[in-house]
């Protein structure tokens, strides 16, 4: 098997294709980014369950996996998202689960804690990108409003620019 063909080089080389067709590069890992402007769009690569970006102060942090099952998961999960949050500096954040086709509902811990964390500093944060079975996840346990009422704990909205136009009151 040649270097190309394990899982990880796949996955490498995924990223860098969807890097290169958006026309962004990660900076660095995020426990090596000092300071991040938010007011200037960079990328950057967290850990290997997300990657980040921020547009007009607005942390955009897209799930890269597919499948979010376990506890591990979920304790690495909530420290990716804590420390993106943290070396981001802002309290606006929106999820992108559109690369996300299953969801155990151990993902719904580190996103509470976020929502909580976010909520303590006068933040919000929109989640979106779902889909099929990962929607249904969200809606059947009401996790988010498939009616537009408020009790949901989660906003919603279509895809990474809905979502931050909601956060940033233009939508």
């Amino acid at each position: 098997m040649d270097s190309h063909s394990t899982p990880r080089a796949l996955h490498e080389s995924r990223l860098e294709e969807r890097r290169v067709q958006r026309g962004t590069e990660p900076l660095a890992t995020c426990h090596s980014i000092p300071d991040l402007n938010p007011e200037h769009p960079m990328t950057f690569v967290p850990g290997q369950l997300l990657q980040g970006s921020l547009d007009r102060g607005v942390l955009v942090l897209t799930i890269s996996q597919a499948r979010l099952q376990g506890e591990e998961m979920a304790h690495e999960l909530r420290e990716a998202l804590r420390q993106s949050v943290e070396k981001a500096g802002v309290n606006r954040v929106v999820i992108d689960f559109s690369h996300a086709r299953y969801l155990s509902s151990a993902a719904f811990w580190p996103l509470l804690s976020l929502r909580k964390q976010l909520r303590e500093s006068g933040g919000r944060m929109v989640i979106c990108g779902l889909q099929g079975d990962v929607e249904d996840v969200f809606a059947t346990t009401k996790m988010i409003s498939t009616d537009g009422s408020a009790d949901a704990p989660f906003e919603v909205a279509a895809d990474t620019v809905a979502a931050i136009a909601r956060l940033l009151g233009e939508g």
